[in-house]
């Protein structure tokens, strides 16, 4: 009786065997498909965090809550996308008052010019986007929420690209050319914004 209850046992081993392997291996997999994914996601919130820098710093003076944004967005960072140092000189213009600002502003401002912003992608987590099924339901919806905000944020980078390249165009009224810097300016704001929300989202995920 011994024996045969032994001899079940091992068969029943045996038939769970693949199963728990396959479910190890699914737990390993899904736990380095989030933290690839997540580096990727933390190296593009820096991004997104300067990208929106530079489309506020155009349109008007970096306000104390806009730079208090910054410095929490880029607390801790240590990789490569931004350089220290242009961290360090855009969170010290904390050490000047508002209206110290707008007068360096004013000194600065180049009518007529703008940024010319480029497109965005988080290439990891497009390559294993059918991967994702793997993880956390909550998790999955974040990180589709976020490429679907890449996706409308360089939807808007091509416009402004466009109307940005219409300023170079001679053969444009003055009042065509007028309406064009207006459109420029509101998408500035409207990609600055985008981008701190999806700076945001990241660091919501995060936690």
């Amino acid at each position: 009786m011994q024996s045969l209850l032994l001899i079940l046992f091992g068969w029943l081993l045996g038939l769970l065997a693949p199963a728990i392997q396959n479910r190890i291996r699914r737990k390993y997999r899904a736990d380095e498909l989030r933290n690839a994914i997540m580096v990727e996601l933390n190296e593009l919130k820096i991004t997104m965090a300067m990208f929106a820098f530079l489309m506020w710093d155009h349109l008007a003076p970096l306000t104390d809550d806009q730079l208090s944004w910054l410095e929490l967005a880029f607390r801790n960072y240590s990789g490569s996308v931004v350089n220290p140092g242009s961290i360090a000189t855009i969170l010290s213009l904390r050490d000047f008052s508002e209206e110290q600002r707008q007068e360096v502003f004013n000194q600065l401002q180049k009518p007529g010019t703008g940024p010319y912003p480029k497109e965005y992608s988080a290439s990891f987590l497009v390559a294993t986007i059918g991967e994702i099924w793997v993880l956390p339901l909550d998790f999955q919806t974040s990180v589709l929420r976020i490429k679907g905000q890449i996706d409308t944020l360089n939807q808007h980078v091509v416009f402004v690209q466009k109307r940005h390249e219409k300023t170079f165009d001679s053969s444009i009224s003055q009042v065509n050319r007028q309406a064009v810097l207006s459109d420029l300016k509101d998408a500035y704001g409207q990609l600055g914004g985008m981008a701190k929300r999806i700076a945001d989202e990241i660091s919501a995920l995060a936690t």
